[in-house]
């Protein structure tokens, strides 16, 4: 029997996932459309190729925007200047995300010095998209991306129902969340959130509040200032 989930989650009775043996949570989750996490951070250049880049960027992400959950700039703190890219697409392997970042734009046009893909499960069972939302414009959007440890799913094995209060807790933040998982989509690799908060310290403290961080889970955690892109309006 797999080990992962392998506690009690702390469901509500009216959530699907409540009671299932931690075998049939992974059949739940593996059940669940593929969706990939691709970050691309930009090279030394990238910047400065940026603005001859964008139309291709964009007309590669408005033909493709039935695919695509969210994308957008990952940005400094100020909120302007980006830095590399992030889009969470539904894609039905590795391979095929691979493929579908390959010939976006900016990556043609040799900006990104590096890719990162990983594969994500959406919490939220309505499965939200970018397209049918609109960020509270008095606040600010984080992308958190927490990186379990060697010892993470054991680690996970005590907090599922604190972990699980707290996300009711701050339910209105989320624009986003869920876990990373293998390729396979069999095993628990990490967490993301997409969240709308005040400012960096806002997000800092909402990640450092989730019990998973305090009780060690993740051996890195990346929170970086994002906006939703217009390349899909």
């Amino acid at each position: 029997m797999s080990d992962v989930w392998s506690y009690d989650p702390g469901y509500r009775p009216d959530d699907p996932r409540h009671g299932l043996s931690p075998d049939e949570l992974t059949e739940f989750y593996l059940s669940r459309p593929a969706t990939w996490l691709i970050r691309c951070t930009y090279g030394p250049d990238g910047l400065a190729k940026r603005n001859d880049a964008l139309p291709a960027h964009i007309a590669y992400y408005k033909a493709r925007r039935d695919q695509i959950r969210f994308v957008g700039p990952i940005v400094k703190d100020d909120g302007e200047t980006p830095i590399g890219s992030f889009v969470m697409v539904d894609a039905d392997s590795r391979k095929a995300a691979e493929d579908f970042i390959a010939g976006e734009g900016f990556v043609q046009a040799g900006m990104i010095s590096k890719i990162e893909i990983k594969r994500f499960v959406e919490t939220s069972l309505n499965e939200r998209r970018q397209l049918e939302m609109t960020p509270d414009p008095s606040k600010q959007l984080f992308l958190c991306e927490l990186i379990d440890g060697p010892d993470g799913a054991e680690k996970r094995k005590s907090t599922g129902p604190a972990h699980h209060a707290y996300q009711a807790s701050v339910m209105d933040s989320f624009i986003a969340r869920g876990p990373m998982r293998s390729d396979d989509g069999r095993g628990v690799i990490g967490t993301t959130y997409i969240i709308q908060v005040d400012d960096r310290a806002a997000a800092e403290a909402f990640v450092a509040a989730e019990p998973m961080s305090k009780a060690g889970v993740f051996s890195e955690i990346r929170i970086d200032r994002w906006r939703f892109g217009k390349s899909i309006d």
